[in-house]
């Protein structure tokens, strides 16, 4: 195929492998020395950090890296926008879609603030 398709195609596999490994380091209660230096750097994404993905309703921190862009993807709802598209192409809906509120924001039925303050 040509060098620069070779070269993309490397640095895309090399992309996902290093996501992959990222985010099964935080995981680990133990991860290897190279991985803590890089979680502490905040170059790959912390346990404690990501454990947040993991508690209910499952509606944030979905960036697996290191996590950089779980705030800005929050305040603009992009994931709420994602599930709302995939809902409407296959019907499917998210494990977030459990709790109502969560549903209704993807939905477009309530705004972020009212989310917030039904929570609070």
């Amino acid at each position: 195929p040509g060098p620069i398709l070779g070269a993309a195609g490397l640095t895309f596999t090399g992309g996902a492998v290093l996501a992959q490994a990222s985010h099964r380091w935080s995981h680990m209660s133990n991860p290897p020395t190279a991985a803590r230096f890089l979680q502490k750097a905040h170059i790959s994404q912390s346990a404690e950090n990501h454990a947040r993905h993991h508690v209910d309703p499952y509606d944030e921190n979905y960036c697996i890296v290191n996590g950089s862009l779980n705030g800005v993807l929050a305040r603009t709802n992009f994931w709420r926008k994602m599930e709302n598209g995939v809902f409407k192409l296959t019907g499917a809906e998210p494990n977030s879609w459990k709790d109502p509120d969560v549903k209704a924001l993807a939905l477009g039925q309530i705004t972020k603030a009212e989310l917030e303050q039904r929570r609070s």
